[in-house]
């Protein structure tokens, strides 16, 4: 959407917390004031999709927040960084995603964009209903509300049956329509807020469901580690259980652990719930970076 637009979205989904665009060329985050008290936070990121160039840290405005340089050792020709970043970092770690069509160059320009992101896949690797659900957000564009919905669904068809890899990068994509300007901004917004409420919560059930549901602390150190996978080598997939392991590596003996604890608890005659709940306990205490398990 245009930038006086975007603004009045960010501002209607963050409260009181957005104060104008941060900086320009960057990822910006932000945090949803109304869940500040509430079980689950909601944090907003935006950015521009269609710049390329992503501002060096030393040349932006200094922030009250730590900066921190991780250099790039490697680049894949066919791809920009931003769109490997997104897809293959961020996007590992984002529940939803929206993206506001005018900002693309219409609806043409989603489908490039998706495409593009498709192409590059996923580094994830969880299962696929873990990946962020999209929503694609138009405003009215011409006098007949059936032709707005016949595009929508030809691009639906057209994502689907041209990238089979869809579902990899996606787990989901709908779209919401924004009623006419006249309307005030909050209740221009208010089924766009609406949708994206069901969305996280869907997104919150499917993840708790898989035993995906990430604490803040695990969001932090996998992130950290993450970024320096994709520097590293942006095309290799990132283990989630690998990587817990490369601050809290595994005893090269963990197995032979196991066999001497199950054969002196066979001599005990413990039964076997008890011990099968017992190394469960013990395998999961020990695959957590420190302090993951207490929050």
């Amino acid at each position: 959407m245009p930038e006086a637009s975007n603004n009045l979205v960010l501002r209607s989904l963050c409260d009181s917390n957005y104060k104008g665009p941060l900086r320009k060329n960057a990822i910006n985050i932000r945090i949803d004031n109304r869940t500040l008290h509430a079980l689950h936070h909601r944090l907003f990121a935006d950015c521009d999709l269609v710049s390329q160039g992503l501002q060096p840290i030393i040349a932006g405005a200094r922030g009250c927040h730590q900066d921190q340089v991780v250099p790039v050792t490697s680049l894949p020709q066919d791809h920009s960084l931003q769109d490997i970043i997104f897809s293959r970092l961020l996007f590992m770690f984002v529940h939803l995603i929206c993206i506001f069509a005018d900002d693309v160059g219409g609806l043409h320009g989603v489908r490039d964009v998706l495409s593009n992101w498709v192409r590059i896949g996923s580094a994830s690797s969880l299962p696929h209903s873990i990946r962020p659900r999209v929503i694609i957000v138009t405003t009215t564009t011409t006098q007949s509300v059936t032709q707005d919905v016949l595009d929508e669904t030809d691009l639906l068809f057209d994502i689907r049956s041209t990238e089979p890899e869809f579902l990899r990068a996606f787990s989901d994509i709908r779209f919401c329509r924004l009623p006419s300007a006249e309307l005030s901004s909050d209740a221009r917004f208010l089924s766009h807020s609406a949708d994206i409420s069901r969305q996280l919560h869907d997104t919150r059930f499917t993840r708790i469901k898989h035993k995906f549901m990430f604490s803040a602390t695990h969001l932090s150190d996998l992130f950290n580690l993450a970024t320096r996978e994709i520097c590293f080598s942006p095309l290799r997939e990132f283990d989630f259980v690998a990587a817990t392991r490369q601050q809290n590596p595994l005893d090269g003996a963990f197995s032979s652990h196991l066999i001497d604890f199950l054969r002196l608890s066979g001599k005990a005659t413990i039964p076997y719930d008890g011990i099968i709940s017992h190394i469960a306990s013990a395998i999961l205490m020990d695959a957590y970076l420190p302090g993951m398990y207490c929050t």
